[in-house]
This record gives C-alpha cells, sequence and structure tokens, in this order.
C-alpha cells in the first residue's frame, strides 16, 4: 500500500520527475531489462537483408540516461524542422533515405555530441537503429530494421559526432559535409542494392 502511495505521490508532482518515473516503470513492467538481442557486427554485410531488432533498446539506453534522452527529443524535433527547412534547398521533402534523411541524422548527432559527449550520442544513435520503432505507449516496433538503412544511419551518425565542436553552427558544418552524406545513400524504392548508390562502407 505504501508503493502505491508513493507511486502516486511521484505522478501528482509532474514535470521530468514524473516523465523519467514513468518511463522506469514501463521498462521494468514490460521486462524491457531483458538480454537485448542485437545483431552480430558482420550480419549487415549484405545490404540487402534486414537486421532483426531488439524491440526495447533505445528504451533500456535511455533507463540510464533518463534526463539526457528527455533533452534529446526536444532536440530530436528541432532537427525535423531544420530538415523541412533546408527541404527545396538542399534536397528534396520526405525523400525517404534521401540526402535530407542523411543530413538529419548526421545533426541529431553533432547536436548530442556537443551538448552531452560523442559517447552518448554514438549509443542513443546505435540503440535508436536496434530498436528501429519505439514501443513506449503502445506503438508497434517494426519486425527488422532494412540493413542499408541501418549501415546508411549508423555511418551518417559518425559522421555528425566527427563535425562536433569544429567552427561554426552543426547546421553549417552538415551542410558543408553533404558530400560525405551522399556517398552513403541507400537505392530508392524501385532500384536494387546493386545500384551506383556507393553503400557506406
Amino acid at each position: 500500500m505504501g508503493a502505491f502511495k508513493a507511486t502516486a505521490n511521484v505522478i501528482s508532482r509532474g514535470g521530468v520527475a514524473r516523465t523519467v518515473f514513468l518511463i522506469a516503470l514501463i521498462a521494468v513492467v514490460s521486462g524491457c531489462a531483458a538480454p537485448a538481442r542485437l545483431a552480430k557486427p558482420d550480419f549487415c554485410e549484405d545490404l540487402a537483408q534486414t537486421a532483426p531488432v531488439d524491440d526495447w533498446a533505445e528504451e533500456r539506453f535511455c533507463l540510464w540516461h533518463p534526463i539526457k534522452c528527455y533533452k534529446a527529443h526536444a532536440l530530436k524535433k528541432a532537427t525535423e524542422q531544420w530538415q523541412n527547412d533546408m527541404a527545396g534547398k538542399y534536397w528534396t521533402a520526405k525523400d525517404r533515405n534521401g540526402l535530407g534523411d542523411a543530413g538529419r541524422h548526421a545533426h541529431l548527432m553533432c547536436v548530442l555530441a556537443e551538448r552531452f559527449g560523442a559517447e552518448f550520442a554514438r549509443g542513443l544513435g546505435a540503440a535508436h537503429e536496434e530498436d528501429s520503432e519505439y514501443r513506449i505507449f503502445f506503438r508497434k516496433a517494426a519486425p527488422g530494421n532494412p540493413c542499408c538503412e541501418k549501415v546508411m544511419d549508423l555511418h551518417n551518425n559518425e559522421i555528425g559526432i566527427g563535425l562536433a565542436g569544429k567552427p561554426g553552427s552543426c547546421e553549417e558544418r552538415v551542410l558543408s559535409s553533404l558530400h560525405l552524406l551522399r556517398h552513403s545513400l541507400c537505392p530508392r524504392q524501385g532500384e536494387g542494392v546493386d545500384s551506383p548508390t556507393s553503400p557506406p562502407y
């Protein structure tokens, strides 16, 4: 009974504490502390494959970094807005796996690395790719993450982390690095993975 009262007190206070508590509670109740089902490092050697996902990888990572993840979520929204603002100037709007997608990944990782350090940025980016889709608030996680997309995103994450701390804003640095991001793009729908698009690694 005392545990339920303590829970009610935390929830009624609102704010960040409530959000962190709810995430932790959902994580524990759902059993997300189970071992991760991570793909072998060489699993995505064939870019046409689909890598298996760990439905709770991102939530598990954020269980250890709740405040940073909470702040990172707001930065993610700002990065998505930046991607939309740049559409038409540097890339086409809503081009899945296109240059805008690559730029968004690099920009977010640049910002996260500057705010929270490269280790956190890399960890959150990798957990997101292992997770593929979030499951909190009952959204069904995806059954897999296409290898080409996963490798592309991890590659662009590293470019963004490498841009952190250099002169100028992350926006400026990413826009001046589009030539590096172009080499990572997955083939467009209808093209095979053997298309002229270069694989990231």
